[in-house]
Order: C-alpha cells, then sequence, then structure tokens
C-alpha cells in the first residue's frame, strides 16, 4: 500500500533511478527529475497539495552541482522541506557544509537500501509528528 506521501528524487542516472523505483516505489509515491531546473519549476508550481513531503536530491546533476546552482536564499528555499541529500562525495567539509545549509540527512553513494528506507522513515515519522 502506498503512503498518502510524495518523495520527489532528484536524479539523471536511470541506474539509480531503478533502485529508487525498486526500493521505494511500493511504500511511497515518487516523482524524478534528472535537473535541477524542471525540479524547481515543478517546486514552484506546488501547492501544499502538490509539494513534497520530502525530497532526495543527487548533488550532482545534469545541468550541475546543486548547490553551485542556486544563489544561497534558494538553497535555503528547497531546505525549508527536509532533504536527504546523496552523493559520491565522501567528504566531512562536504557532509558540514550540507548539513550547515540545512540538509536533514546525507547519504554516500553507494548507499544500502536498508539505510535509504530507515533515514526515509526516520524523516516522514518527524514530519508527522
Amino acid at each position: 500500500m502506498l503512503s498518502n506521501y510524495w518523495v520527489w528524487i532528484l536524479e539523471d542516472d536511470e541506474g539509480c533511478q531503478f533502485v529508487y523505483r525498486q526500493t521505494l516505489g511500493h511504500r511511497h509515491q515518487l516523482k524524478f527529475f534528472s535537473s535541477f531546473s524542471s525540479f524547481q519549476e515543478a517546486l514552484d508550481a506546488s501547492t501544499p497539495d502538490t509539494a513534497p513531503a520530502v525530497v532526495i536530491a543527487d548533488l550532482m546533476l545534469s545541468d550541475g552541482c546543486l548547490i553551485r546552482l542556486l544563489p544561497e536564499q534558494e538553497l535555503r528555499r528547497l531546505y525549508e522541506l527536509p532533504v536527504i541529500m546523496v552523493s559520491s562525495i565522501d567528504d566531512v567539509d562536504m557532509l558540514r557544509f550540507c548539513f550547515d545549509l540545512g540538509a536533514t540527512d546525507y547519504l554516500i553513494k553507494p548507499f544500502q537500501k536498508a539505510e535509504l528506507i530507515a533515514k526515509l522513515d526516520r524523516v516522514l515519522k518527524r514530519k508527522a509528528e
């Protein structure tokens, strides 16, 4: 049974999109974006009823690095939502930077499916409280 929550995923790699579908698709409503520009358009057009409950965002997209694409005020607007950052960058300074901006969590690729599920469930549980 699908939850009522929308999970928006910024991921341009089709193989990774497959993993997300396989891991989360039977539990949550998923919406994929291959570029930040398409994500931002959808986010700008969203209403409280259609907005995502959580965003899973790959740090590096086809149109650039997420944190370099946005002016600081727009990046902070993104982080008004619960955001789980995903990246192959295993660097403590990058983790700190994302957390300082407001990221809810950070996953390092390749991640374990169970870790993704647990982190997403934790974020959604907090949102429901």
